[in-house]
Formats: structure tokens, sequence, C-alpha cells
């Protein structure tokens, strides 16, 4: 019983860190966030570790995307320079690209531009230029057997 009690305290330990995580992302309080992730730094991503850090309030978001929603700049570019993945996560660690561009067009929306202006530079320095018909043909009738592989 000692150890399921020791093991129970720990878990809600976890959990209560990464809520103030996620609210120190929410506030833009980057110290805080500076702070939290040290403790946590397994949560950098835990929208894809939602079996990790589950709790009814998570709703899969990453710190980033909590962040990226609110205009928070400075806790953005922080976040990126951590390794935070640039692209938004889903529950079960789905990605989709529904999901990436109504994220993406709310934060425009949100006049959060700054802000959309990392997170394309990341997603471009992390996945490589955006995909589309032109490129793609373009490298193929060009034989460019280099570029279509990196797409």
């Amino acid at each position: 019983m000692k150890s399921i009690a020791g093991k129970e305290q720990k878990i809600q330990s976890c959990v209560e860190l990464v809520e103030a995580l996620y609210d120190s992302c929410r506030a833009g309080n980057l110290q805080q966030v500076k702070d939290r992730l040290n403790q946590v730094p397994e949560a950098l991503d835990s929208g894809d570790y939602d079996m990790t850090f589950y709790y009814p309030a998570h709703f899969g978001r990453s710190p980033l995307y909590l962040s990226a929603q609110e205009g928070h700049h400075e806790v953005v570019q922080y976040l990126l320079d951590q390794g935070a993945n640039p692209v938004p996560h889903e529950f079960s660690a789905r990605y989709h690209s529904d999901d990436f561009t109504d994220w993406m067009d709310t934060i425009s929306e949100r006049g959060h531009h700054h802000v959309l202006s990392l997170l394309k530079k990341a997603i471009e320095d992390t996945y490589g230029p955006p995909l589309d018909g032109r490129n793609f043909h373009h490298h193929i009738r060009t034989r460019d057997v280099t570029a279509v592989k990196n797409m």
C-alpha cells in the first residue's frame, strides 16, 4: 500500500506541475515557463504525450500551442528554442492538416502575426518548404531526386 500511495502522490505532483506550466504558457509568464519546464522537461511536447500527462483540462494541447494562441511571442520563441515541435497536436498524438490550418488561421485572426511568422519559420526549418503541386511537379520534371526525397 505504501508504494501505491507514493506513486499516486508522484503522479499528482507531476500533473500539478504540468497544469502550472500550462497556466504559465497561457499567461505568457516566461520565467515561470522556464522554471516549470525545468521541473518537467518531458512536458515540452506534452500534447504528444497525453497518456502520460492526461487530466481533464489537458485537451491534448502542447505548451507551444497554448502560448501561440495567446500571442506570447517570447514564450513561443523560448519553447521553439528548447525544441518544441512547431506543428500542433491533437488527441492521441495525431497530427491533422485541418487542425494545422485552423490553428494558423486562429492565430492570424487574433492578430498575432509575429507569432505566426515564428511558427512558419520553425515549421520550414524543421520540415522543409511547404509542399505544393508546382514545387513537386517541377522537381519531378527536372529529375531532382534529392529535392523529391526531401519533400
